[in-house]
């Protein structure tokens, strides 16, 4: 799956949004969520991944435990394949429209 030029089936595109997302963002991303969070989004906590490639994000990762569950045990990859690669590094809920961006 493809989008804005990044190939989301690809372990290096999945490395290097972890890489970019620890090293000059918080540890983290927000991916779209329709059943959860009023504001739309979900935030995915890196702190406690050690294998991006691997590991299964669990409850106490996504939004501080207070997720809906929709992410849970899924790796990186398969949360950005069902979102279909939208993500945000940081989240402005003024600014960004999922269904347009």
């Amino acid at each position: 799956m493809k989008r804005n030029g990044l190939d989301f089936n690809d372990n290096k595109t999945i490395l290097d949004i972890y890489s970019c997302a620890n090293e000059v963002f918080g540890s983290g991303i927000a991916v779209p969520v329709e059943n959860g969070h009023p504001c739309g989004w979900e935030w995915l906590d890196f702190k406690f991944i050690d294998d991006i490639l691997v590991d299964k994000f669990e409850s106490s990762d996504i939004s501080n435990g207070c997720g809906n569950g929709e992410y849970e045990d899924l790796t990186l990859k398969e949360i950005l394949l069902k979102t279909n690669g939208k993500f945000a590094f940081e989240v402005n809920t003024h600014t960004i429209n999922w269904d347009k961006d």
